[in-house]
């Protein structure tokens, strides 16, 4: 179980101030100074950038108060300015590296479900996020809609002006979409050029004026960057008393879309999944 932060942060203080009495009060002959990297490694990783500079603050100045009374007084200036740069920056160093240490851990776990390219979720954590719905909705009888959006005719915007106009197109469409649902839905890139949005508490009519709104705004979006690219929306709501599973939903989803692209359907299109 994880420990509340006010915890954390009260173990990392009782720590401090344990080394520092003990600092103090031992002979100089002993020394204690690499037992402060023990609250200082806690406060990098479990409590912020505020704590962790704190403890390394309050380590630094006890450690430099500890040595300078342990100096002769006959001992040269530049010999205590380099004894103090050198414990200064241990201290620095070291809770430097494990922070930098931690953001990168986070942003290797928060890619394994985020799209690189996009900043929003990828496949894995679009479907995880739907897995999480799909109990809910059991649950507490809540209704959702499952959106699949296909961005068509992608490879000519490639050929003709390029990769990065290309990633530029699907960087907009991805903050087209956030910025026109609600915080509480959930917008994923599952594809080259799809993406899947969870619509929560929306059956058919507020998913059809929703979807509405985005095809008239990424119509305009898309054919500012290429008029042969087409864009085709397929939604199914998923009732509460759906019997249909994780995998059968996105195979719906997939097949409703593919009608739509195959021309057999309007380019949005809704249905009850």
């Amino acid at each position: 179980m994880q420990l509340p932060n006010a915890v954390r942060i009260l173990l990392v203080v009782a720590l401090t101030a344990a080394f520092v009495w003990l600092d103090l009060v031992t002979p100089a002959h002993v020394v204690v100074t690499g037992l402060y990297l023990f609250p200082l490694s806690i406060a990098a990783w479990y409590c912020g950038v505020g704590v962790t500079v704190a403890v390394a603050t309050t380590s630094v100045l006890v450690s430099l108060y500890v040595s300078g009374r342990n100096f002769p007084s006959s001992t040269p200036f530049w010999e205590r300015v380099l004894s103090d740069f050198s414990v200064g920056i241990v201290f620095v160093a070291f809770a430097s590296l494990l922070i930098y240490l931690k953001n990168n851990h986070e942003r290797d776990e928060a890619g394994d479900d985020t799209d690189a390219l996009t900043g929003i979720s990828n496949r894995s954590g679009f479907l995880d996020r739907l897995v999480t719905e799909r109990a809910r909705t059991a649950r507490f009888g809540h209704e959702f809609s499952l959106v699949l959006i296909d961005i068509d005719n992608l490879r000519h915007l490639l050929d003709t002006q390029g990769k990065r106009t290309r990633d530029d197109l699907l960087q907009a469409v991805s903050l087209s979409l956030k910025n026109m649902l609600r915080a509480t839905d959930v917008v994923g890139r599952t594809g080259e050029g799809q993406f899947a949005l969870l619509l929560f508490a929306t059956n058919v009519e507020t998913s059809r004026i929703v979807l509405t709104r985005l095809n008239q705004s990424l119509s305009r979006l898309l054919a500012s960057y290429d008029s042969y690219i087409r864009l085709f929306v397929g939604a199914g709501v998923v009732l509460h008393d759906s019997k249909l599973s994780t995998a059968e939903l996105m195979t719906g989803a997939d097949a409703m879309l593919s009608s739509i692209k195959a021309g057999t359907k309007d380019n949005i299109s809704i249905e009850i999944l």
